[in-house]
């Protein structure tokens, strides 16, 4: 029963670093694109994706990428 309440803990605690983490990736698209960094913002859109498929989100489109 530990174990299994150890494992839940730790999966909490993942996915809470797994969204401070996507916060930080949308925010840094955010910037690129008032930068008109095109290639932060392709970096960004890919760890954005990465990390919704990881957390089981919805994927985000980023049609201005093409």
């Amino acid at each position: 029963m530990a174990q299994f309440v150890k494992s839940i803990a730790t999966k909490k605690i993942k996915d809470e670093e797994v969204w401070s983490e996507l916060k930080k990736s949308w925010k840094s698209y955010k910037i690129a694109k008032l930068a008109n960094n095109m290639k932060k913002m392709q970096e960004s859109a890919v760890k954005i994706n990465e990390l919704q498929s990881r957390i089981g989100a919805k994927l985000s489109a980023f049609p201005e990428l093409g």
